[in-house]
């Protein structure tokens, strides 16, 4: 009787959760139901039968109470529906925990032959998540000869850099770039309100090269820095082929030619290269971080959701398409707004293209473990557009296809249970061969190191999707020394005013 008045209750507290956020304004109520969220738990604490049970809804329930505080701490009619709309599916599913609670059908969801049918989905989902990997690869490789056009046929190529307080790594792209034997090639660099004069007077000592160097301008509010300065550049450029890249890019002499002639020969609108990235021996973050960075792009069939695979690291796009569709003012706030771009060409019915670089591409990229983990922070909380209960859906996930096969095998070997001791080892060999794609992927190269640490990586995965989310909401994330909280927030506040930012 005392069990099915707490469920009672927990039921009424998710139901005036609900009911109050839809009708009471203001910061307070948020405040006041987190509160009455933490008694919840507490219930459910007492009277739960099932610790594991328990452990789901606590998991739930603290994305639950972090959906409710951040109304707390900002209040906005629009930010509040955003709430709104997590707290229902956040309460669906602590509903039907409850529900399995109520009907005591907990007590067969957990038993060991059923954690063998649950491991037995994992294996299934991993062997399908490592067949669209190897195809996504496959298809990111360029198989066919290009054609090898004369100079009079090559279109006007403008490769555009924003940087902002560089030093080597700057003058190295432009070390590499100057050396191209591209005949009809612009190159660009906006110095984006460095806070010295070192990365203005890197670019206006390859002036002789032919390098253009443009004094950028202090953003608005409501810009995203690193768009901006793509706005600007693009307005200073007179290529028909614009290539956008970072400093931290190198080019072999004929790489933009050869890049020009696969563009070309398959009438592409969009490519984005995959560069063959380098590493230090001494810097093995970097070693983890990247691939991580690949699986959300590679792992998926992207194509069939209109959503291609897309990196900023460096890509081509037609001057007209970009123009054509608004530019960058139409996705000013957006942190990846290359995926923009990528998703209208495919909505337009043109070709887009994910390239690996190979020795006749010779495209380069190094980034550091501290540079790809402010990268990985920056875009992972806005890539699943401000959702905690999609950050809750992929943390639980990933603990399922990653974590959860470990726990299996050292729970079947006490037991001597041979079938599951079995399919745990699958579901971990899928793994590391889905993880071995990745690091082949990323470096190209043979890496025995770092392996077999599968477990690891995606512990630290599940760790930086919360912390992005944890610094957007609560705190302050920072890219070149800019706070870009606001710009990137305020996209969810404000409503489109042209038929550009309709279109996003």
């Amino acid at each position: 009787m005392i069990e099915s008045v707490a469920l009672l209750c927990i039921l009424t507290i998710s139901i005036i959760e609900v009911i109050s956020l839809s009708l009471i304004k203001g910061r307070t109520v948020n405040y006041l139901l987190s509160i009455l969220s933490f008694f919840a738990i507490l219930i459910f604490a007492v009277f739960s039968n099932s610790p594991l049970l328990f452990l789901l809804f606590l998991f739930f329930s603290s994305y639950r109470i972090l959906n409710l505080m951040r109304g707390a701490k900002q209040y906005s009619v629009n930010l509040q529906g955003m709430i709104i709309n997590s707290s229902i599916r956040l309460n669906i599913v602590l509903v039907i925990l409850v529900l399995f609670l109520y009907n005591n059908f907990y007590r067969y969801l957990f038993s060991i032959k059923l954690l063998l049918i649950y491991i037995s989905a994992v294996t299934l989902l991993l062997l399908v998540i490592n067949i669209f990997t190897r195809l996504n690869i496959l298809n990111a490789k360029h198989t066919h000869k290009p054609i090898h056009y004369y100079d009079k046929d090559l279109p006007t190529v403008s490769v555009l850099i924003p940087a902002r307080n560089e030093t080597n790594d700057l003058e190295s792209c432009l070390l590499s770039l100057v050396k191209s034997d591209y005949p009809k090639l612009e190159i660009i660099v906006l110095d984006d309100c460095s806070l010295s004069k070192k990365t203005s007077q890197i670019i206006k000592n390859f002036a002789h090269n032919g390098v253009r160097f443009l004094q950028g301008q202090v953003p608005e509010n409501d810009w995203l820095p690193k768009n901006f300065a793509y706005e600007q550049l693009l307005e200073q450029a007179n290529g028909e082929i614009i290539i956008f890249c970072g400093v931290d890019v190198r080019f072999e002499t004929h790489t933009i030619r050869s890049l020009i002639d696969i563009y070309k020969t398959e009438k592409y609108s969009m490519i984005s290269v995959i560069p063959k990235n380098t590493y230090d021996k001494a810097d093995a973050g970097s070693l983890f971080y990247q691939p991580l960075r690949y699986a959300f792009e590679i792992s998926f069939p992207r194509y069939w959701l209109k959503r291609p695979p897309i990196l900023s690291t460096c890509w081509i796009v037609e001057k007209e398409f970009l123009i054509k569709n608004g530019s960058f003012k139409s996705i000013r706030h957006k942190v990846s707004p290359e995926s923009y771009v990528s998703r209208q060409v495919l909505l337009s019915k043109l070709k887009y293209k994910l390239l690996k670089s190979d020795r006749t591409i010779g495209l380069e990229s190094y980034k550091s473990s501290y540079e790809q983990k402010q990268t990985a922070i920056r875009t992972y909380y806005p890539k699943l557009h401000r959702r905690l209960d999609l950050v809750s859906i992929i943390t639980l996930t990933e603990f399922a296809l990653f974590i959860l096969p470990t726990i299996s095998l050292i729970l079947s070997i006490s037991l001597l249970y041979t079938p599951l001791i079995v399919l745990s080892l699958v579901s971990i060999i899928l793994q590391l061969i889905y993880y071995n794609q990745l690091i082949d992927l990323t470096f190209d190269r043979r890496i025995i190191r770092y392996r077999f640490l599968v477990l690891f990586a995606f512990i630290l995965d599940i760790y930086l999707y919360n912390l992005s989310m944890y610094l957007y909401e609560f705190k302050q994330v920072y890219w070149k020394e800019r706070n870009i909280c606001l710009p990137v927030l305020n996209y969810n506040f404000n409503f489109p005013s042209t038929n550009s930012e309709r279109k996003y």
